[in-house]
């Protein structure tokens, strides 16, 4: 059965280049996004692809194309959320209102819409900042943004942070003085991107000896992750 991903923003820059990864890997690709980008001849020499023109803020055209992707091959294995915009560049206290507002429509409520038409069993959540959430840190480190998640949106699935290697997430553990997976964790995060896991797994065990995670919220944490394996077959 071949398996199926769904890219929005996949016509340009990262978006581009997941779909040309996908492809690579063998995967039936369907990229959304206001415009194709002159890349469909190209991509389609490499595999199996097509472009959807849609906005993903379009509730009633993400459902249409998702139901469309399901009907041609039987199910959508993959979503990569990469739509996205950056807005203006300016100090939050002096932003835009209209601006922030497309913002975040675009990065936070696309993503939103586009997991709930295609019932995401996990969510990544990636380095930006989302200003009007949480000013002060990452979105994948924050605990307002899972918070959001899990209690404003009632997303029950698994929550993965990106990496957690950048640079710029290093940087940010370094001025806080703390260690980042024990910061992701405590952000409400279920499964961890990291490479440093000789330093990480027992800072992590030194913050539940400590009080500071709990172990209430790992065994939940574990139970979806468990939950998911099971799901998707690789444990009984």
């Amino acid at each position: 059965m071949t398996k199926t991903a769904l890219v929005t923003g996949g016509t340009s820059g990262i978006g581009l280049a997941t779909v040309k990864k996908f492809l690579n890997e063998g995967f039936a690709v369907t990229a959304l996004n206001f415009k194709d980008g002159g890349h469909t001849a190209e991509l389609q020499v490499l595999g199996d692809y097509t472009f959807k023109e849609g906005d993903v803020t379009d509730a009633k055209r993400v459902e249409e194309i998702i139901a469309q992707l399901v009907d041609q091959y039987g199910q959508l294995d993959v979503v990569a959320n990469v739509a996205g915009i950056l807005g203006n560049h300016t100090p939050f206290v002096e932003a835009d209102l209209d601006d922030i507002h497309k913002v975040l429509d675009v990065n936070l409520m696309g993503t939103i819409i586009v997991d709930q038409k295609a019932g995401a069993d996990s969510v990544l959540v990636s380095h930006i900042t989302m200003t009007a959430v949480d000013s002060n840190a990452p979105a994948s480190l924050s605990k307002p943004v899972h918070q959001l998640l899990r209690r404003d949106l009632h997303f029950k699935g698994v929550i993965i942070t990106d990496d957690l290697a950048m640079d710029a997430i290093k940087e940010y553990a370094k001025q806080t003085n703390q260690n980042v997976a024990v910061l992701a964790v405590e952000a409400g995060n279920d499964m961890l991107l990291t490479n440093d896991y000789r330093t990480d797994i027992p800072a992590i065990k030194q913050a539940v000896a400590n009080g500071t995670i709990s172990v209430h919220q790992l065994n939940q944490s574990v139970t979806r992750i468990l939950r998911l394996k099971a799901k998707l077959g690789l444990i009984k």
